[in-house]
């Protein structure tokens, strides 16, 4: 709670009459006296700030003389006085003894009793929950009584609330669609939810540094409570993550994944399921039941919304993924929540929200940006592991393929970290880690090619929509790094060769996609060609066997081979698949030269007439006569910086456009050498 006082009773008595007197003057003169300083009764700008002073001064008023009262009870009580000295004045809590204390005090006792009720006497348990929310909804910026509430609830009193709420609702009654919790408990939880986040992250004003009220061990009350369910839902009725203490997020994150690890949506004892005592029912097959317990989970996970409140908030995201065993659970966990057959929700949107707030943190030197580098390397290491494990599976690589909520963040974060993943597409030997900042650049991610490719092979699995935005990307880099360069003394880093190197690696995960699929459908057609090879010329030969066209007859049905044996995929696809990435290559290297001149105009190295069809508003296209353009001035001497092969710039060097062009296009044309010598 607050800090203990000790108040000689008589003092207290004259500065509450005192205050009492101010408050009695000021009240009643508000209004006269915003007139008079507005002016001719026109609108002030600070009245809002002298109301607000008025206001305070009768809070202060009330709250001495509440201590004014409970002081002389103590010392009439305690037998002390003014006249034993300090050492005998009765002491009292300063924020506790506030009316806001009180007001506290009595809201957490009434909490108390109304958890106690419970079921027993329902309508009394709900008077008094409905009533105390409102308090706590009422009170969200006052300080005294945030502090003084939350450290004087029993320990576990908010904790177990959603679970009193349902078990009241529910009433002991099991349907085929459950009440979960009704609207009335849901208001009750986000009054509750809203002062628990108040009382984290309390705020004097909307810019003063945030102050944690929550005194001791009171977050682990939270963080270690044994119904998760039940303090889940106070982070889904609670407020934007932004308004909760980040390390309690954080925390409450690690503990949540835990438990979401170890009680998956469908246990090997249906009867342990977490959510059977919610009154939600799972059956194998299909049944409508099923549907109604997906909508109800997808309501009611309570991993799901303290996961959402966290990606609200960047830095419990980035303390959350500092943590491996963290990053492994978001990566690898079980997302899918079930429905009918091949009806699954994708709920892996959540996680994959809190690993792209994680690394969201300006680049720098500075301890944010050092941390947000790290998560980027557990998030890189733990997809690596995942990308393993699938290639294990050889005949679930496509059923183990991460869900499209994880995939879709996984490649916002390689966009947001391009430069790195672009540096690291031509490494081979480089260990994953982390760069220090120490040398004045900013902390960035160092991988191998090897990384970087599996990492976007998992990203980008039957994605073609990000695949595009990807893509996208990249040549974004090409004509940037051209710019950056080529602008003022250049670059210390070849940014036009990084982002060919990771183009072609970008070009190959796409190849290696659909060879691998041509192989599959090369391996299926030839398994359907000996299924039928083989029931035309053996059924005739088995043992008590009819022959093919007795058969059809006792089978009462006419029927042919391809009836048993739907036609296939024909042969040759690997091959053809394999030809066609090659054409790719070579068309996608054609995009490069509009990418690198745009970078050149951009860097004041080249002025190509603006009454150039292709060049509108400084902006080219690879259309309207580019190529012909490019062809009539790839002799065209221009003044670069190059690179030399430790990375380093070296002085601007005199070259022809195709020859810069041709140096740069080199660290793509080499795609061909990242294809696999045999498919899957």
């Amino acid at each position: 709670m607050g800090d203990m006082v000790r108040f000689d009773p008589i003092a207290v008595d004259r500065l509450a009459r005192q205050l009492a007197s101010l408050d009695d003057t000021l009240g009643p003169a508000l209004r006269q006296i915003s007139q008079i300083l507005s002016g001719q009764g026109g609108h002030l700008a600070g009245s809002g700030a002298i109301e607000g002073l008025v206001a305070a001064a009768h809070k202060d008023a009330g709250d001495m003389s509440q201590r004014a009262r409970q002081t002389r009870e103590l010392a009439q009580k305690e037998g002390s006085g003014a006249f034993f000295g300090r050492s005998f004045w009765p002491q009292l809590d300063w924020q506790a003894s506030s009316q806001s204390g009180v007001a506290a005090r009595k809201d957490a006792a009434d909490l108390k009793s109304a958890l106690a009720l419970g079921n027993k006497d329902k309508a009394a348990s709900r008077q008094r929950l409905l009533a105390v929310a409102r308090d706590m909804h009422a009170h969200l910026h006052d300080k005294a009584y945030l502090a003084t509430l939350w450290n004087s609830l029993d320990s576990d009193a908010a904790a177990k609330l959603a679970r009193v709420l349902h078990n009241q609702d529910a009433d002991g009654k099991s349907t085929d669609k459950p009440t979960v919790l009704s609207a009335e408990s849901e208001r009750i939880l986000k009054d509750v939810a809203s002062s628990l986040a108040a009382a984290s992250n309390y705020r004097q004003t909307p810019t003063s540094k945030p102050e944690n009220l929550l005194g001791g061990d009171r977050e682990k009350v939270f963080v270690k409570a044994s119904d998760k369910w039940s303090v889940g839902m106070l982070f889904k009725y609670g407020p934007n993550g932004k308004n909760w203490d980040p390390h309690f997020l954080s925390a409450m994150t690690a503990s949540m994944l835990q438990w979401h690890q170890r009680h998956p949506y469908l246990p090997k004892d249906p009867r342990t399921a977490w959510y059977r005592d919610l009154g939600i029912q799972w059956a194998p097959g299909e049944s409508d039941l099923n549907k109604s317990a997906q909508a109800a989970l997808k309501k009611f996970d309570p991993t799901i919304p303290v996961l959402d409140r966290t990606s609200e908030n960047s830095d419990a995201s980035r303390w959350a993924l500092q943590d491996k065993g963290n990053v492994h659970v978001l990566v690898h966990g079980d997302w899918i929540i079930p429905g009918n057959y091949g009806q699954g929700y994708d709920a892996s949107g959540s996680a994959g929200a809190v690993l792209r707030s994680g690394v969201t943190f300006p680049r720098g030197t500075t301890e944010g940006a050092k941390e947000a580098a790290q998560a980027l390397v557990n998030i890189v290491s733990e997809v690596k592991a995942y990308h393993i494990g699938r290639l294990k599976n050889k005949t679930m690589q496509d059923v183990l393929s991460l869900p499209f909520g994880l995939r879709h963040s996984l490649t916002q974060i390689a966009g947001s970290y391009l430069p790195d993943f672009a540096h690291s597409a031509s490494s081979k030997d480089t260990t994953l880690g982390l760069r220090h900042g120490d040398d004045g650049l900013p902390y960035a991610v160092t991988m191998n090619h090897d990384d970087v490719q599996d990492f976007l092979d998992e990203a980008l699995r039957q994605s073609p929509q990000d695949f595009g935005w990807m893509k996208g990307r990249i040549k974004g880099l090409v004509t940037a790094g051209v710019m950056q360069t080529q602008a003022g003394n250049g670059s210390a880093t070849d940014y036009p060769a990084d982002a060919a190197e990771l183009f072609a690696v970008l070009h190959s995960v796409d190849a290696m996609e659909k060879i691998a699929r041509g192989h599959e459908d090369d391996v299926l057609a030839a398994e359907q060609k000996s299924a039928k090879q083989t029931v035309s010329s053996v059924i005739g030969m088995l043992p008590g066997g009819y022959g093919i066209d007795k058969a059809t007859k006792l089978a009462g049905k006419a029927f042919t081979i391809s009836d048993i044996y739907m036609d296939g995929p024909s042969e040759g696809n690997e091959q053809n698949a394999r030809l066609g990435a090659e054409q790719d290559g070579i068309k996608a290297n054609f995009d490069l030269p509009p990418l690198i001149v745009q970078g050149l105009i951009a860097a004041g190295k080249l002025s190509p007439s603006t009454r150039e069809p292709w060049l509108t508003g400084g902006v080219v296209s690879s259309d309207d006569g580019f190529e012909d353009w490019y062809k009539e001035n790839r002799n065209a001497a221009i003044s670069v910086v190059m690179h030399s092969q430790d990375g380093r710039p070296m002085k601007p060097t005199r070259m022809t456009l195709e020859q810069y062009v041709n140096q740069i296009s080199e660290n793509y044309r080499d795609v061909k050498d990242w294809f696999p010598s045999t498919a899957g």
